[in-house]
């Protein structure tokens, strides 16, 4: 089994991720390549694999995940300039379990179902939500634009973001809008 080499600083925070998320780092090769910590109250950890990134961020009692290219930089914000370079966990399965483009009532129900999670059930419920399409998801944000399925999924991850936009405004910054 393959150690994740987490710097010291963020020990709660990356322990958990270590331990929830193993498989990343034993089936998929994934290694930390950054990670940040704000006196506890702030956290940022990035795993790298051969195709993409993974990134955790735990801020004030939230937790969450965003996937990313390569390239996608090693920072809080979620894009470079005009483009987004990563996307909730939660949009990323959506498209690739081929669900519809949820309504803004649909993400407030689930969102009031979130609250009162503690970080680590966060941690679990995301684990389990990548871990059945955690290689096609990987091979969906490497570089090779697989046929138009890359475009495809910037397209219908464009409509998500701006409800995901919406009800984070509706709730000033409520947790978890869409992960």
């Amino acid at each position: 089994m393959t150690t994740p080499e987490f710097s010291p600083g963020l020990p709660t925070f990356a322990e958990a991720i270590s331990k929830t998320f193993g498989f990343l780092f034993t089936d998929f090769g994934f290694a930390v390549v950054h990670q940040e910590d704000s006196w506890g109250e702030h956290g940022l950890v990035v795993l790298e694999s051969k195709d993409c990134r993974v990134k955790f961020v735990y801020d004030r009692g939230a937790v969450q995940i965003f996937l990313g290219r390569k390239d996608a930089a090693p920072t809080w914000s979620d894009g470079t300039g005009a483009r987004k370079a990563w996307f909730y966990l939660q949009g990323v399965v959506d498209f690739l379990e081929g669900r519809p483009k949820r309504s803004l009532a649909q993400l407030l129900t689930e969102g009031e179902q979130q609250k009162g999670l503690s970080e680590g059930d966060d941690l679990a419920q995301a684990a389990e939500l990548l871990r059945p399409v955690g290689g096609e998801a990987f091979r969906l944000f490497g570089q090779d634009d697989q046929g138009g399925r890359w475009s495809s999924f910037v397209s219908y991850y464009t409509d998500h973001k701006d409800l995901s936009r919406e009800l984070r405004e509706k709730h000033g910054g409520a947790r978890r809008a869409t992960e």
